[in-house]
């Protein structure tokens, strides 16, 4: 993906002074989960948390893994999330970036020694927070360019790259070749391809409180994940499960393949798993807890993907705030 200023692309750009400082340790889980691998490169972050269908896809790499939690990050990796899916990752200058669920962000360029890192995300949304004095983070969307001053501030692009900028502190200039705005602390702008960006104020601190706190439907989940195993674990879940003839399942079976399913195969795929558990036999107090777990796990999951879907015709800003759009 090219980052221009014709009006295609959008930079977000966080400029702040001072290089990156600190060393991460180059280590990998590799694709078999067998061993620790290290890699060579200059670390851009690390993962410090996964949530269920998250997967990376290393540099030069062609296939997509499970990504786990300290999973060090080298300039050109790429990152995506499913419907229940999220991320969050801390930078060497010690940026925080939370990736929410639906999204794909790609590491471009690790920056420091001054040059900001510069980042792609072509669908999703993400919350990030930098502490002053670090090298910045330039994130690229297909809309338009914008200079960040600020260090707390959300950013979300719909599916025709139409992307939502929400600042809760700092200063944000939001510009393509139609236009500019200047969006400061308690605003919001959005700017679709093709045309001038659009600025969203709200008025009151309670609303800018409201920003802060906001949670989309279902997302609560991301807080209190339906299982506590790890991607690679759940997996070899599935395949466990999946190798035993579906007459033969008992009730752990089908219960295990849901949690696992959740994740990989969506709520859908889940809610029928936790069905066939209940089928196969009396559950025991523990997996009642667990299968109601799940299933209200897998009931959020529809909400979350029509929460999605309303990115790309009602901002964040807009959902959450009583303001005036100029």
């Amino acid at each position: 993906m090219k980052v221009d200023c014709s009006g295609r692309r959008l930079v977000l750009r966080r400029i702040l002074s001072g290089s990156l400082g600190l060393a991460l340790p180059l280590f990998i889980v590799d694709a078999a989960g067998a061993a620790v691998v290290p890699r060579d490169g200059r670390a851009a972050g690390s993962v410090v948390q996964a949530n269920g269908g998250s997967e990376i896809r290393f540099t030069a790499a062609e296939l997509w893994q499970d990504v786990e939690v300290q999973q060090v990050l080298l300039g050109g990796d790429a990152l995506r999330t499913g419907p229940l899916g999220g991320l969050a990752i801390l930078f060497a200058d010690q940026t925080q970036i939370r990736v929410h669920n639906n999204s794909q962000l790609l590491v471009r360029d690790i920056g420091g020694d001054g040059a900001p890192a510069r980042m792609e995300l072509d669908s999703g949304a993400v919350w990030a927070r930098a502490v002053t004095g670090g090298s910045g983070v330039e994130i690229a969307t297909p809309a338009a360019t914008a200079a960040i001053r600020g260090t707390d501030w959300s950013l979300a692009v719909g599916p025709d790259g139409r992307t939502t900028l929400v600042v809760l502190s700092g200063v944000v200039e939001l510009s393509n070749a139609f236009g500019r705005v200047s969006v400061g602390r308690g605003e919001a702008a959005v700017a679709a391809v093709g045309s001038a960006p659009a600025k969203i104020i709200v008025t009151t601190p309670k609303d800018r409180e409201q920003m802060l706190f906001w949670l989309a439907p279902g997302s609560v989940f991301d807080s209190f994940p339906a299982s506590h195993t790890t991607a690679r674990e759940r997996r070899e879940a599935q395949r466990r499960v999946t190798a035993v003839p579906e007459a033969q399942r008992s009730a752990e079976d089908w219960l295990s393949l849901a949690e696992a399913d959740l994740d990989i195969a969506g709520p859908a795929a889940a809610a029928a798993d936790l069905a066939k558990a209940r089928a196969a036999g009396t559950l025991t107090p523990e997996q009642a807890v667990r299968a109601l777990a799940r299933s209200a796990a897998a009931a959020a999951g529809p909400a979350m993907s029509r929460s999605a879907s309303a990115r790309d015709s009602q901002s964040s800003a807009e959902r959450c705030a009583s303001g005036t759009a100029v």
